[in-house]
């Protein structure tokens, strides 16, 4: 039997239904009365059953499962969490601490800046504590620093100035980050988490085919995405396109940092420290030196849009949605790669009319209208047979461009 919600008054109207049926009668104004009370109690109750059923059943899929802790007899649990356990995702990445070193001025040596001295940033707000004791000798000396709170907000550059909190008289007033030790990360959010999850189930363990690339390159903090191909230069070489998590490296190209940890991750086990994951005749690193020349980070595309002949409109009011949309559509275009991506639905092809499709819901609904569209890379108009996305090729939104004028 096909699932059906149902509202209240249809659990009311079945419940009287089913009583007048059963006693073949139709109640006089007493029982009658009785029995609408009681026909309305139990619809509210039997009203929790149909919803509670309804939101059971979406948590067995992954696109629905409810990312939150709920508490069933006794046990909390998040559903997508557990679905994560399950695949081999894990946990959520959690959000990580600024840590960086400083440079501090010192007024009189012979003493030391002692560890957990606070100093605070008036570019971020936040308190930085100095995580080890530092003897005070020469004129000036490093400090290493550690952020209270974990998050991008506490993120600081070299040449970011900090201030002692309680001012010291064998110091200076002020200190200059010199160095990053670590970057601070965000948390992981919902919709990355859900797409990491989502990607497992599509990218099976396999003995080292592509799928397995992906999976293992996944494990790396910051790594949205991966793009694996055969070399064209070398039959055993594997060349790997890694894109970014975009909530931590906004353009989706990650440092070099990131690429090199990507080819360890795919060589060696991190439980064992062997070299049993990619087949013994697969070449990530051709130089043999640990450089992994064959990870690589994605190239992004940037695209112009140009809107002709709009009217009918605040051109304010239409670009607050217009340009939204247009950008969550290059972001999402992808390379296909069979056996990685899904053949149904191939992102690989920027068009026209998928972009006047966008823009024409928006005109509809602000009740205007536009003549045309033209789209250009590299300021060269894309024609309307589209633009094909090459190897780790991604796309991006630059310029937009409304009756001639940029928005």
């Amino acid at each position: 039997m096909e699932y059906e919600n149902k509202s209240i008054s249809e659990i009311y109207g079945l419940i009287v239904a089913g009583l007048e049926q059963s006693f073949n009668t139709r109640f006089r104004l007493l029982p009658k009365a009785f029995i609408t009370v009681l026909a309305k109690v139990l619809s509210g109750v039997f009203i929790i059953l149909y919803k509670l059923n309804g939101w059971f059943f979406l948590q067995i899929f992954v696109n629905y499962a409810y990312f939150g802790n709920v508490t069933v007899q006794g046990k909390s649990i998040n559903p997508l969490v557990e679905w994560g356990r399950l695949v081999g995702v894990g946990d959520p990445g959690e959000a990580t601490q600024w840590q960086g070193a400083a440079e501090v001025e010192v007024v009189s040596g012979g003493t030391s800046l002692l560890s957990g001295t606070q100093l605070r940033s008036s570019v971020t707000g936040k308190i930085y504590l100095i995580e080890n004791t530092v003897l005070l000798s020469g004129v000036t000396v490093s400090v290493q620093l550690l952020c209270t709170e974990a998050g991008t907000a506490g993120n600081l550059e070299i040449g970011d100035e900090l201030q002692f909190v309680n001012p010291i008289g064998t110091v200076g007033r002020t200190a200059i980050v010199t160095s990053l030790v670590t970057k601070a990360t965000d948390a992981e959010t919902e919709v990355t988490y859900r797409e990491r999850v989502k990607a497992r189930f599509k990218s099976q363990p396999q003995g080292g085919a592509l799928a397995d690339y992906r999976r293992w390159a996944s494990e790396v903090p910051g790594v949205y995405q991966t793009y694996i191909y055969t070399d064209d230069e070398s039959p055993a070489g594997v060349i790997i396109y890694v894109a970014g998590d975009p909530d931590v490296y906004p353009d989706r190209i990650v440092p070099s940092s990131v690429l090199k940890k990507v080819g360890e991750t795919c060589t060696y086990n991190p439980e064992t420290g062997i070299q049993d994951r990619k087949p013994m005749g697969a070449v990530l690193d051709p130089d043999f030196n640990e450089s992994y020349k064959n990870i690589r980070a994605v190239e992004v595309s940037d695209f112009d849009v140009y809107v002709i002949g709009l009217i009918g409109v605040d051109l304010a009011d239409f670009t607050s949605q217009a340009r939204a949309n247009v950008k969550l559509y290059f972001m999402d275009r992808e390379p296909y790669i069979r056996g990685l991506s899904t053949d149904n639905d191939k992102k690989n092809v920027i068009t026209k009319v998928n972009v006047i499709g966008i823009l024409n819901e928006v005109a509809i609904g602000l009740k205007s209208s536009f003549t045309s569209v033209d789209i250009k890379k590299d300021g060269v108009l894309i024609e309307d047979a589209g633009y094909t996305l090459g190897k780790g090729e991604l796309s991006e939104l630059n310029h937009f461009y409304i009756n001639g004028v940029e928005v």
